[in-house]
């Protein structure tokens, strides 16, 4: 009886509706898909780090020059159907001050001055909801 019901109902052109209706409306609540990019950097030069493996959280400067500079790029993280255009970068570099390069996702070159710890902040914000963001953490060592 339970089978003929759900042969009857479900196979309906009305239970196909249905079924197709609530598929869309959860099929969201349940896709692994980003709507954030990944946030991906590389190093450009200047930057004086002694190792520049972008999968690392934390980065030392190298003692041998005078300054740490460091020039940090995202632009790697906006691929497929990610565009740069739909998004905002939010940069802390840890500094204490601002540099000008906080809302750029290819900022200009940072110095790290003096022998501290420095928190820098990724965050990239989906431009249409300012809710949906993800966010790096590094660390440099100066």
């Amino acid at each position: 009886m339970f089978f003929s019901f759900i042969k009857n109902k479900l196979f309906s052109k009305k239970g196909i509706f249905i079924f197709l209706f609530f598929s869309y409306l959860l099929l969201p609540l349940f896709a692994s898909e980003s709507t954030v990019p990944d946030i991906v950097f590389t190093f450009q030069q200047p930057t004086y780090l002694t190792d520049k493996n972008p999968l690392l959280s934390e980065f030392t400067c190298d003692i041998t020059k005078s300054e740490c500079r460091v020039n940090f790029d995202l632009s790697l993280s906006f691929t497929g159907s990610f565009h740069s255009s739909d998004f905002v970068c939010l940069l802390d570099f840890g500094l204490g001050n601002l540099t000008g390069e906080e809302a750029k996702c290819n900022p200009n070159t940072v110095i790290f001055t003096g022998s501290s710890d420095y928190t820098v902040r990724f965050k990239i914000i989906q431009k249409t909801d300012p809710n949906i963001f993800l966010e790096r953490v590094l660390i440099i060592h100066s």
